[in-house]
């Protein structure tokens, strides 16, 4: 263990220091304490800053070691999560949206990854309840940056499904409702969104690269899942009494292993195949009848 340790450089280090102080100054003030020309008081002061610098060396070793080992455990625990990251191989990155209204940054996010899609885009989100119509619109605020990105990325997800209307089910989305019923209405969405998902119907009935369904609540989050890897989840909170939504920012992984995408596609599955959970057709939905 000694012999470990003098071979440490910074151990040496110390050594060196602490010899120096020893040899400029501990020695000739332990001379003068063994020098019988001194009185007893005087050796006694002597005697004592000898002692003081005696603990001062040990002092400066003993933080030395705390410090390297600390540095050694902080390096081992930095070496354990880059071997879960290596066995897992998922990548993770929170994005920040400030509060209270936003500033496009999670949707610029969602866009970014849907322009790119290549091979499918599955999306999971909740219906919510306003009070009212009128109150939708006073509770359902967003900055012009936010609204800007939102239009965008709502765009961007029906253009990337018409680039591949030939390719079965390559846009997929379920919305969830306590009530497993189609409420597209202005007292459960905006205008938008209505005529996303009505044109959602319209390209589903058409060629069959969109597939739109309703369902009971079961994942309360907003997740988007792109070519089976990239996963983004919007972390967010629902207000009951007020209808509000409230987007603190999303979490992104990148997992090319699937680890992760399998558990979230399980999810996907049960949603779509347990009957105690599958919602009405669309046949049933209601509709909001916007101009």
């Amino acid at each position: 263990m000694s012999e470990s340790l003098r071979e440490q450089p910074w151990i040496q280090v110390i050594t060196a220091v602490s010899s120096v102080v020893f040899g400029l100054v501990i020695s000739p003030i332990f001379e003068r304490v063994i020098d019988p020309a001194f009185d007893t008081p005087t050796r006694a002061l002597l005697s004592g800053f000898t002692l003081l610098g005696l603990l001062l060396i040990a002092g400066m070793t003993a933080i030395g070691i705390y410090v390297k080992q600390s540095e050694q455990q902080n390096q081992a625990v930095s070496n354990r999560l880059e071997t879960i990251d290596m066995k897992l191989g998922l990548d993770v990155e929170f994005i920040e949206d400030p509060l209270p209204f936003g500033k496009g940054i999670v949707y610029d996010r969602v866009r970014e990854l849907v322009e790119q899609a290549q091979e499918s885009i599955v999306v999971l989100s909740r219906g919510t309840k306003s009070v009212t119509k009128v109150e939708r619109k006073e509770v359902i605020r967003r900055s012009p940056e936010d609204q800007e990105a939102r239009t965008k990325y709502m765009a961007s997800l029906l253009t990337k499904a018409k680039e591949n209307k030939h390719r079965p089910r390559f846009y997929r989305r379920i919305r969830q409702y306590d009530d497993g019923k189609g409420h597209f209405t202005l007292e459960w969405d905006d205008e938008d969104w209505i005529r996303h998902y009505r044109t959602m119907v319209d390209l589903q009935e058409q060629y069959g690269c969109v597939e739109v369904k309703v369902a009971k609540t079961f994942f309360p989050q907003n997740l988007i899942i792109v070519d089976g890897r990239h996963i983004m989840l919007i972390i967010d909170a629902y207000d009951v009494d007020r209808g509000k939504d409230r987007r603190y920012g999303a979490l992104y992984f990148y997992d090319p292993s699937q680890k992760l995408v399998k558990v979230l596609q399980s999810i996907v599955d049960y949603l779509e195949l347990n009957p105690r959970l599958a919602g009405e057709p669309p046949q049933q939905w209601e509709w909001e009848d916007i101009e």
